[in-house]
């Protein structure tokens, strides 16, 4: 089973862009705070989201903005034959962070309608 879940924040705004069969696709690179002994750890993540859905995660991935990532790890090929690792969104969750502790927003929840994939 490949699944995975992160929290973090949106290092840029997310870009939205058309395949060249015509598919949306929204990225964007997201950043993950560790805390581990006396350092604080930050690991890099690009995220994409296809399709309709797409839109819906350029809305809520706005720089700065706390997010809540459920998805599945992607490795491919790129035109220059280098490796690329993306988490492909299937449910994301927009994060409020308030009096120095993370809380999600029900209310923003979000998740992918089977039909629009």
């Amino acid at each position: 089973m490949n699944l995975v879940t992160v929290s973090g924040h949106v290092v840029r705004d997310a870009v939205l862009s058309t395949s060249a069969a015509g598919v949306t696709r929204c990225s964007f690179a997201f950043a993950i705070n560790e805390q581990r002994s006396d350092k604080n750890i930050t690991t890099y993540l690009q995220i994409v989201a296809w399709g309709p859905y797409a839109a819906v995660l350029k809305e809520h991935a706005i720089k700065g903005s706390k997010l809540l990532i459920h998805g599945r790890i992607l490795t491919r090929m790129s035109e220059t034959q280098r490796r690329i690792t993306e988490i492909v969104v299937e449910h994301f969750e927009t994060m409020r962070v308030k009096d120095s502790t993370a809380q999600v927003n029900s209310d923003e929840e979000t998740c992918i309608d089977e039909e629009l994939v």
